[in-house]
């Protein structure tokens, strides 16, 4: 016991050395196959994603846990996780500069192989890819891309690997972190993702962007309108920054998002702006479309039930814009659909949660809000509007980045849900 928790210990400073000198490069290691699947019935799906060769990626598969994919950037790492997890691989990412995990260093028979370390390029868009719906663009097969054709690092006594086609079992000390978690028990920890230090600063400067935009309202002035919508932009702009992180680290089975980009105008304001827009065109249409079934004489009930069924859209249209990044995730029909229909009741839990936090800060606010503006005075009513927009506006951040996180950890616990 006491030589393994030293093992793992310096596993541990390892992998907390390489998180801050590996310059974001991640490497995708191979950890087993899901239950019932082969070698060989899923080489070619993965060699078809990578643009490799079958008999090399079975070559791998037969001696996991073994890296795949060398010196990816972060996103590209992720998102090829969480694709390859949709298809059946147990997969996770590794800071470059650690080398995977082995059964057991003295018990390690098998060449650790991976394709050449390569700068990978990502396309514009791959039709068939699980995740066109979570990310502008696929892993493609940079040009020229050959997998190295070398003899295998085997120690003399070691007899030439076969290729197999029976099912990888796993059976080493990162069992647990390659497990899927059962979506239920992960939700608490939801609460807590969106805290951490690397996206808790954009917790905090959210609402303090709404705050500003409240003050520019009070001018009045064209500059001032300007700036309102701005600053509201921007606001929304770190929201999505805060769940893309917070989504993507526990969609790959990890609870330590990344950190946050630089770049006001060209990583919060347009991002932001762009989901705005799209959120009220969507909005524009679906309200619309709900007054004219009203005036046909449709049942109120009916108009619910469809205004419910929204809500769940957006929820799930944010969420893949989250991982993406980009508006145009909310116009994924077909995509959503399939996601609330493979899992309803998770969708319907993630938004309930997510509307309990955002609406329980309202009611506060509201309330401190109706108090001050009782004792009179427009200084005290100001600061009473600013201190409301303060609490709403991280409520709001916060609850949308538990929702995002919440899709996360159901991408991780069903991966065939993303797909």
């Amino acid at each position: 016991m006491g030589a393994r928790a030293a093992r793992d210990g310096d596993r541990g400073a390892q992998e907390t050395h390489a998180r801050l000198t590996s310059m974001g490069r991640w490497d995708v290691e191979v950890l087993g196959l899901d239950r019932g699947k082969t070698s060989s019935s899923i080489a070619g799906d993965i060699a078809r994603k990578l643009g490799a060769d079958v008999a090399h990626v079975e070559r791998i598969l037969a001696h996991v846990p073994a890296t795949l994919v060398a010196d990816l950037d972060e996103d590209a790492a992720k998102q090829l996780v969480v694709e390859l997890r949709a298809i059946g691989v147990r997969v996770k990412p590794r800071p470059a500069a650690i080398e995977p995990a082995r059964v057991a260093d003295e018990r390690a028979t098998g060449p650790t192989l991976a394709l050449p370390t390569v700068e990978p390029r990502v396309a514009e868009s791959r039709a068939g890819s699980p995740l066109e719906h979570l990310s502008t663009g696929a892993l493609a097969k940079p040009s020229g891309l050959e997998l190295e054709d070398v003899a295998p690092r085997v120690r003399a006594s070691a007899p030439a690997p076969a290729i197999v086609s029976a099912p990888v079992v796993l059976d080493h000390d990162d069992d647990h972190e390659a497990s899927p978690r059962v979506f239920w028990s992960a939700l608490p920890s939801a609460f807590l993702v969106p805290l951490r230090a690397p996206v808790l600063p954009g917790l905090i400067a959210a609402p303090i962007f709404m705050a500003l935009a409240v003050l520019f309202t009070v001018l009045g002035t064209f500059t001032a309108i300007v700036g309102t919508l701005v600053l509201a932009a921007a606001f929304v702009g770190t929201t999505l920054q805060v769940s893309h992180r917070c989504l993507w680290a526990t969609a790959v089975g990890e609870r330590m998002p990344a950190s946050l980009p630089s770049g006001f105008m060209a990583e919060y304001a347009f991002p932001g702006l762009g989901i705005v827009v799209m959120q009220a065109m969507i909005g524009g249409v679906v309200g619309w479309a709900g007054m004219r079934a009203l005036s046909y004489g449709v049942p109120m009930i009916a108009i619910q039930l469809a205004m419910v069924l929204y809500a769940l859209y957006a929820v799930i249209g944010f969420a893949l814009a989250a991982a993406s990044r980009s508006p145009l995730a909310f116009l994924d029909v077909v995509r959503i659909v399939r996601i609330l229909v493979s899992a309803p009741a998770e969708v319907i839990v993630i938004s309930i949660v997510g509307a309990i936090v955002q609406g329980g800060a309202v009611a506060i606010a509201v309330g401190q809000f109706a108090a001050a503006a009782e004792m009179g005075g427009i200084g005290l009513a100001l600061l009473a509007a600013l201190g409301s927009t303060l609490v709403v506006s991280f409520a709001a951040s916060y609850g949308t980045a538990v929702t995002a996180t919440m899709m996360g950890m159901l991408f991780w616990a069903r991966p065939a849900v993303a797909g």
